[in-house]
C-alpha cells in the first residue's frame, strides 16, 4: 500500500495513457496496419502506459519540500540516479572533488570549473589521487561515464560519491 502512496502519480499518469493509447488504437490507428506502435492494442496500450508514467512523473512531489513541483529534467535524473543540483553546491562550497572523468581530449575541449580530469579508463589505477574522506561528485558528458565511476568508487570503498551527471551542469 505504501509503494502505491508514495507513487501515485505514476500510477494516474500509467491509467491515464494506457486508456489513451488504447483509446488512440482504437479511433485513429494507423490506415494501413503498419505502424509498430499502432499495429495492436496491446502495443499501442503499453506505450501509452509508458508515456503516461513518464508525464506522472513530472508532477510527483519532491520529499525535500512537498510544494515543489518537479519538473521532466529531475524525474529522469531520478531515474539515472544523478542527485539534487543544490546538494552539489553545498559539498562543492565545502571542499568536495569535482571529479571530471571524460577522456583528456574532452578534458581540453572544456571544462567545469575547479573540476580533476582522472579519465574513466584509468581511474582504477589513480585511485590514490582521490581521498577518501572527501565527498566527490563524478561528472562525464552525458552522465553515463560518471554513473560507472562512482559504482567503481564505492567498491572501492570511497562512501560519499554522486553522480553529478554532465559537466555542463556545473558552468552555469
Amino acid at each position: 500500500m505504501q509503494i502505491i502512496k508514495n507513487n501515485w502519480t505514476y500510477l494516474l499518469g500509467a491509467l491515464i495513457g494506457a486508456i489513451g493509447g488504447y483509446m488512440y488504437w482504437r479511433y485513429i490507428g494507423c490506415s494501413t496496419g503498419t505502424c509498430p506502435i499502432t499495429s495492436s492494442p496491446t502495443i499501442s496500450t503499453l506505450y501509452g502506459v509508458l508515456l503516461g508514467g513518464l508525464f506522472g512523473g513530472i508532477f510527483k512531489r519532491n520529499k525535500k519540500n512537498k510544494n515543489k513541483i518537479n519538473n521532466m529534467a529531475g524525474f529522469l535524473s531520478r531515474l539515472l540516479g544523478l542527485e539534487d543540483k543544490a546538494d552539489f553546491k553545498v559539498l562543492l562550497e565545502n571542499g568536495a572533488i569535482l571529479l571530471d572523468v571524460r577522456t583528456k581530449e574532452e578534458y581540453k575541449q572544456g571544462a567545469a570549473t575547479n573540476s580533476v580530469n582522472i579519465p574513466l579508463d584509468s581511474l582504477n589505477s589513480n585511485l590514490s589521487k582521490l581521498k577518501k574522506d572527501k565527498p566527490i561528485i563524478a561528472i562525464c558528458a552525458s552522465g553515463m561515464r560518471s554513473r560507472s565511476a562512482v559504482t567503481l568508487l564505492k567498491n572501492k570503498g570511497f562512501q560519499k560519491v554522486y553522480n553529478g551527471g554532465s559537466w555542463f551542469n556545473f558552468n552555469e
